[in-house]
């Protein structure tokens, strides 16, 4: 985390942005969930046979993942700030930047007065 925004990194090797979909879900007022789902489909057979027609390896993941994650209070997702959340996939790492609000400003407590004390 940074001072001014949160990062998340997911390892999502082989996938392209075609295969992820990054959402938020406004649950409330105050709840809102990041929603990450990544999906492979199986390849014909035909793709991933050399030319004899058999299998030299197969050890690729395809079906589905969706991983959900709840968002701290301090995100700054609103509908008119479109800059607020930004996600990049490079070679296999996405990578989610979600900006912080900044902190609300502390009122200054009134300077101390002195009060001066009597005798009777």
């Amino acid at each position: 985390m940074k001072k001014d925004k949160y990062l998340i990194h997911a390892d999502l090797p082989g996938l392209s942005m075609k295969d992820v979909t990054v959402e938020v879900e406004d649950v409330d007022e105050m709840t809102k969930i990041l929603h990450i789902t990544a999906r492979r489909e199986h390849r014909s057979e035909e793709q991933d046979q050399d030319e004899s027609g058999k299998w030299v390896a197969y050890e690729r993941f395809y079906g589905k993942m969706d991983r959900s994650f709840p968002l701290p209070k301090d995100v700054a997702l609103d509908a008119g700030n479109d800059q607020a959340i930004q996600c990049r996939l490079v070679n296999g790492e996405l990578t989610i930047s979600i900006k912080r609000q900044p902190p609300p400003e502390k009122e200054k407590a009134p300077p101390r007065m002195k009060i001066p004390i009597i005798d009777h």
